[in-house]
């Protein structure tokens, strides 16, 4: 199958966490959008000290968003939802039953792939969804992909079969070595910037 080293990789990653569904990105805050796009939440509420992306993100999004100064380490939960961003964290068993838990493979995260992220859920409906997502709006029972004829809504959000056979490998090293840690970022407080509007086009 095509895509095998794709759900091979997903796979050992649910092992790993304990969600029952994985579903790999391109990156973290394309794992968050996904979310986002299928619990479609009419506000969220969130920590102020985070990467300045997230907040472009939700305002790519037309979601409304509020910041406030809560403190977290390794993980931080997107309020009014249950999905979570832990792009420091990558722990045994860390799932939480019922989240959406978006996990980064980037440079300088604890399973570093250069690039890359992952959604952890336990929702099978909505993993059906995001395998569809990511995929283009692709089944990929269909092969080639020109044998299907109706196309759902997508994204080109995955993981090639090269970074997910890295990642296979790199995560039985991260295993191996056995040095989980909680990473404490100091990020600024994004309270202190300003997004502006994207200029009207002439």
């Amino acid at each position: 199958m095509k895509f095998k080293d794709i759900f091979v990789f997903e796979e050992k990653l649910s092992q790993f966490t304990g969600a029952p569904y994985v579903i790999t990105t391109c990156c973290c805050t394309h794992a968050l959008e996904l979310c986002f796009r299928i619990l479609n939440p009419s506000s969220v509420k969130f920590t102020s000290y985070t990467y300045m992306g997230i907040l472009m993100l939700l305002k790519n999004l037309k979601i409304p968003f509020h910041l406030f100064p809560e403190r977290w380490s390794g993980m931080y939960r997107f309020h009014n939802t249950n999905v979570w961003d832990s792009a420091r964290q990558f722990t045994p068993n860390m799932y939480i039953p019922g989240s959406y838990i978006c996990l980064s493979f980037g440079e300088g995260k604890p399973l570093d792939l250069g690039r890359g992220g992952a959604i952890l859920l336990d929702n099978e409906e909505h993993y059906k969804v995001l395998n569809l997502l990511r995929f283009d709006g692709r089944d990929v029972s269909f092969d080639p992909w020109i044998n299907q004829r109706i196309f759902d809504y997508g994204f080109h959000y995955k993981l090639n079969n090269r970074e997910c056979i890295q990642g296979i490998e790199k995560l039985q090293q991260y295993i191996s070595v056995n040095n989980f840690k909680i990473e404490n970022i100091n990020y600024r407080d994004c309270r202190q910037m300003t997004i502006k509007d994207w200029p009207s086009l002439k």
